[in-house]
């Protein structure tokens, strides 16, 4: 239920300045309540490339590493990881 109203706030409010928020959650909201490692990772992708110097970008990373780890996709996992150090010092 809470992802269907993330959904909603997403399409209602498309300009609002809470939009970075809205996609970070539902990632969240998808990676862990709903176990869809793919769609996550698409919400994931999305704040990162759309909110360039945004602590949402740099949180993104975070999660894109720990999902791309889980998949046992280590040199990816490694990749975000190193990008959201390097945020993390900018």
């Amino acid at each position: 239920r809470a992802i269907e109203e993330y959904e909603n706030l997403l399409h209602r409010y498309a300009d609002d300045s809470q939009r970075p928020k809205i996609i970070f959650r539902l990632g969240v909201l998808t990676a862990y309540a709903k176990k869809d490692r793919i769609t996550a990772q698409d919400y994931f992708l999305k704040a990162k490339n759309e909110f360039l110097g945004d602590p949402i970008a740099s949180s993104s990373l975070y999660q894109l590493g720990l999902l791309s780890q889980w998949a046992n996709e280590d040199e990816k996992a490694k990749e975000y990881y190193n990008a959201f150090l390097e945020a993390a010092r900018s």
